[in-house]
C-alpha cells in the first residue's frame, strides 16, 4: 500500500510537471492519475468532477496546484524517511552503549561491598589478634 502511494504521488508529480494547460475535457488523456484523484475527490464530496473543480476558486488549476503541494510534501516525508530511521538506529545504538555501564555496574555493586566487608572483618580480627597478643604480653612482662 505504502509503495503504491508512493508511486501515486510521484505520478502525480510528474504529470503535474510535465502537461500543458488542463482542462477537464483533456485531463483523462494527459494526466490520468491526476485524474482519477479528482474522480475519488469529487465521489467523496458526492459531486461530480466538474462541479467539485467549479467550486475551487480556480478551478482545476488550483485543484492540481493543491494536489501537487500534497503530494510533493509525502514525497519528501518519504525521502526523509531512511534517515530518520538511520538517525533513530544511531540514537538507539548509543543509548544502548551509554546504558550498559550503569546496568553492569549495579549486579556487581552488592559483591563488590560484600568484599569490602569481608576484607574489613579480615583486619578487624587480625587487629584483635595482634591485640589480644600484646595485651597477654604485656600483661605477663608487667
Amino acid at each position: 500500500m505504502y509503495v503504491t502511494q508512493n508511486a501515486c504521488a510521484e505520478a502525480v508529480v510528474k504529470e503535474a510537471l510535465s502537461t500543458g494547460e488542463l482542462t477537464i475535457d483533456n485531463l483523462q488523456g494527459r494526466a490520468p492519475t491526476i485524474h482519477e484523484a479528482l474522480v475519488c475527490d469529487a465521489e467523496d464530496d458526492e459531486a461530480t468532477p466538474e462541479d467539485f473543480v467549479s467550486l475551487l476558486p480556480d478551478g482545476l488549476a488550483s485543484y492540481v496546484s493543491n494536489l501537487y503541494v500534497a503530494y510533493r510534501k509525502r514525497l519528501a516525508e518519504t525521502e526523509a524517511q531512511p534517515r530518520l530511521l538511520k538517525l533513530t538506529e544511531h540514537v538507539r545504538q548509543n543509548s544502548i552503549i551509554l546504558q550498559s555501564h550503569p546496568l553492569e555496574v549495579i549486579p556487581r555493586y552488592p559483591t563488590t561491598l560484600d568484599k569490602q566487608l569481608f576484607k574489613s572483618l579480615l583486619a578487624l580480627r587480625e587487629a584483635q589478634e595482634v591485640r589480644l597478643k600484646t595485651g597477654r604480653s604485656t600483661r605477663r612482662a608487667g
